[in-house]
């Protein structure tokens, strides 16, 4: 189980919500049933995450901006408190004992997948499934749609997630053989843009044996 996740910067310390849910959800994953529909799954999963938010409220109103300088900047963060805190985020669930691939995510994280060296990933996904105002919300749960998709480790050969502050990479259609070498250039070349943001990248090879 992988999670990767971004914080949201127009919200309460956006890398609270980031770190707490990256934590959480991946744990949770490694217990989760994947024998059932994908509505069940959904909605399992919806009152997990809507849970984790309730019980992590208490921590993001209690957090301290005595260290935050100068005072104007503290009142402006202390605003953003009754937002929450809040994150996107894309997670990867790999079952080797049902040869299924679970991906879980909301908010404008990237996936993109590969087959034979083909992108493939317009055949499962669209641009209205990934949406910047989707996300996860210390205060409120999920914000928009949870969304999933269940693939079989057939259906790719290269799959791949990052957050929205490695957008340059969005139109490198061999994303996938880049080394790593030429994808911290791509990092430091984003670190140099003036809407410059964090970025998180995460790419897995399947090699799983058919069941």
């Amino acid at each position: 189980a992988v999670t990767q996740c971004d914080g949201v910067s127009q919200s309460f310390f956006g890398d609270l919500a980031a770190e707490h849910l990256c934590k959480n959800l991946s744990e949770f994953l490694l217990t989760f049933p994947t024998d059932q529909d994908i509505e069940q799954m959904q909605h399992q999963l919806l009152e997990y995450l809507n849970r984790l938010s309730a019980g992590f409220k208490e921590t993001v109103d209690s957090f301290s901006l005595d260290h935050i300088e100068p005072v104007f900047l503290r009142n402006v963060l202390e605003k953003k408190r009754d937002l929450g805190s809040e994150a996107v985020f894309s997670s990867l669930l790999l079952d080797k004992s049902r040869y299924l691939a679970l991906l879980i995510w909301a908010g404008d994280s990237r996936i993109r997948i590969w087959k034979n060296q083909n992108e493939v990933t317009s055949d499962y996904f669209s641009k209205q499934d990934f949406l910047t105002e989707e996300r996860w919300s210390s205060h409120k749960g999920i914000i928009g749609n949870l969304h999933l998709k269940i693939l079989s480790p057939d259906e790719f050969d290269q799959l791949v997630l990052y957050s929205d502050g490695l957008a340059i990479a969005d139109n490198i259609s061999s994303l996938f053989l880049l080394d790593n070498i030429k994808i911290e250039n791509l990092i430091n070349q984003s670190k140099a843009l003036a809407g410059s943001d964090d970025i998180t990248f995460f790419q897995m090879t399947s090699s799983l044996q058919p069941a």
